[in-house]
């Protein structure tokens, strides 16, 4: 006997988009965007949790340029690809209208 279209389910997976489209999906979306970016590696989730702020320097005379990337520590690279990862993964995962507001 074969399947119908309508017992047929989907399965869900990281390569696969599944689009914020506002309110209507927002409480199955959000849990499915927290595993997936749990998934890709600490500094991702971490960048969530306590956000990112581009690192500086202290110029002596006061001023606070961010820093080029080229100079970043160890640690300094691994956080920002981290939150790197993790606006790849939500700008793809938002409808382009939702993204406009």
């Amino acid at each position: 006997m074969f399947a119908t279209m309508e017992s047929i389910k989907e399965c869900s997976s990281i390569t696969r988009l599944l689009l914020l489209l506002g309110s209507e999906n927002y409480a199955y979306w959000k849990p499915h965007m927290r595993a997936i970016i749990m998934s890709i590696n600490e500094a991702a989730w971490k960048a969530i949790e306590e956000g990112w702020t581009q690192p500086i320097v202290i110029d002596v005379d006061g001023t606070t340029p961010p820093k080029g990337r080229s100079k970043y520590t160890a640690k300094e690279r691994k956080t920002a690809y981290g939150n790197s990862q993790v606006l790849n993964v939500i700008f793809n995962r938002v409808d382009v209208d939702q993204l406009k507001k």
